[in-house]
């Protein structure tokens, strides 16, 4: 299986994972408790959810998506795309941007019209956030790990030009001696 593949592969798998723990989590809601209880909690909380989802999780998303797209740009992008992982952390970093955006505006609109057949919408996308941002937090670690193996490989490189350039310099003394 190739680079590109596993890849490919990881990322679908942790889409995928994502979706079925959130699906899980509104069953259990559901099954815990009836629709009734859960509007009046989310009518209750809405505000706070909207805090979290459109005055956290969407500015932060964005803050990190810009932060990635910078270092995308810069020699880092470069090590990315040479091991194939420059296109997953693209789409792990913009999809939340996406979701934390689509569930601050169904809490907005929940909020404004009670709309019951929302309710289960507003705890999957809720769930899904959840899911998101523990998936968030694992990719940035993901990428910190990988920005410090490239800052590693960067400092070896240029000991070694360092030491290239040393023995260059020897070389030209004794040169210049042997005149």
């Amino acid at each position: 299986m190739s680079k590109a593949t596993k890849a490919l592969f990881a990322l679908v798998w942790g889409w995928l994972v994502e979706l079925v723990l959130s699906v899980l989590l509104v069953l259990a809601v559901g099954w815990i408790w009836n629709a009734e209880n859960v509007a009046a909690f989310l009518m209750a909380t809405a505000s706070d959810w909207l805090t979290v989802t459109g005055q956290v999780l969407f500015p932060a998303s964005v803050a990190i998506w810009i932060t990635y797209v910078n270092l995308a740009s810069a020699e880092f992008g470069d090590y990315l795309r040479f091991i194939n992982r420059e296109r997953g952390f693209s789409a792990a970093f913009v999809f939340p941007v996406f979701v934390f955006f689509l569930s601050t505006i169904s809490l907005i609109f929940y909020r404004g019209t009670n709309a019951a057949w929302l309710l289960w919408w507003i705890v999957f996308v809720l769930a899904y956030s959840t899911a998101l941002t523990i998936s968030l937090v694992g990719n940035l670690t993901s990428l910190v790990r990988l920005y410090g193996a490239f800052k590693g490989e960067l400092r070896k490189e240029l000991a070694r030009e360092e030491r290239g350039k040393g023995n260059a310099a020897a070389n030209d003394r004794h040169t210049r001696l042997d005149k």
